[in-house]
């Protein structure tokens, strides 16, 4: 309990959840990428250039970062025109790369030796924040575009077939996932007061896919229960620090074997949802009987 009353360890967990959000919208659309840290990477040094040489208002210098990302997310998309599962991966994989090597060269950004001067975030900025991803991703899954994102990810084909622009909805699925990402970029480099192009690397990037397999593609809340419990637990074990990297593959392994829809899926939290209503129902009918009783 100690470990989970830490305020840095509430706002690595909040921060993680923002970023695996981001990812989890562009896999709704089908498009499994392996560059999101990268854009996390976008808008972690925009906004702290922003905030540290030019001086602006922390609000703002992340909205600007996050809209960057949300541009390079859309060049992101351009090989998912072509491509599809592991080659888009691979492809998106070194789009990534191309990102955290042109950081390690610029030296407006500190190059190889990294960034830093950043003011610090709260754990209040860092909820409110995830709260309003929360809202919007909630808001997104049940408008016609999650819908339209939704049938892209089931089939393709039958998309087009259905009039629906699927190139349009890979770009803004992207898009708007690496906005998102973006976000938590951001609220990472100001948590940190330091950033260097390895802080967004390859690891992260699976790690932010291993979140979103294990907790469950098809929904949400399967992101953020997957993200907590895989941030939490290495705290846990952290003389195992070194393996973090193979046992984060081997449950991604055993999830993909196993229960590749993850931990939580729409048919679960249908049947919890009928729970809640019938304990709903049965307390309703109680407290009836309980007031006729009395009268």
């Amino acid at each position: 309990m100690d470990i989970i009353a830490s305020p840095a360890l509430q706002i690595i967990v909040g921060i993680n959840i923002i970023m695996a959000l981001g990812l989890f919208i562009t896999v709704s659309a089908g498009q499994f990428s392996l560059g999101h840290a990268s854009l996390a990477g976008i808008g972690a040094y925009i906004s702290a250039v922003l905030t540290v040489n030019l001086h602006w208002p922390f609000l703002a210098a992340v909205i600007v970062g996050a809209l960057a990302a949300g541009i390079f997310g859309a060049i992101f998309a351009i090989p998912a025109l072509r491509t599809r599962g592991i080659y888009l991966s691979v492809l998106t994989l070194g789009l990534g790369e191309l990102v955290r090597v042109f950081f390690s060269t610029f030296e407006y950004t500190g190059g190889v030796a990294g960034f830093g001067g950043m003011k610090g975030t709260t754990v209040g900025i860092v909820y409110l924040t995830l709260l309003f991803c929360l809202i919007a991703v909630g808001i997104l899954m049940r408008s016609p575009l999650g819908r339209a994102f939704q049938t892209v990810a089931a089939d393709e084909m039958v998309a087009e077939a259905l009039g629906l622009n699927t190139v349009r909805l890979k770009v803004l699925a992207f898009s708007l996932g690496g906005m998102m990402t973006a976000l938590g970029g951001a609220l990472y480099a100001h948590f940190m007061f330091f950033i260097d192009p390895h802080s967004f690397n390859y690891n992260q990037s699976v790690f932010l896919l291993i979140f979103v397999v294990f907790g469950g593609m098809e929904s949400m809340w399967g992101v953020v229960l997957g993200t907590l419990i895989l941030t939490l637990l290495p705290e846990y074990f952290r003389g195992l620090d070194q393996w973090r990297m193979v046992i984060y593959g081997l449950v991604l392994i055993f999830m993909m074997a196993v229960r590749p829809q993850g931990i939580i899926t729409k048919r679960l939290l249908r049947k919890v949802g009928r729970g809640f209503a019938y304990i709903n129902k049965r307390n309703k009918e109680l407290w009836r009987f309980e007031s006729n009783s009395k009268s």
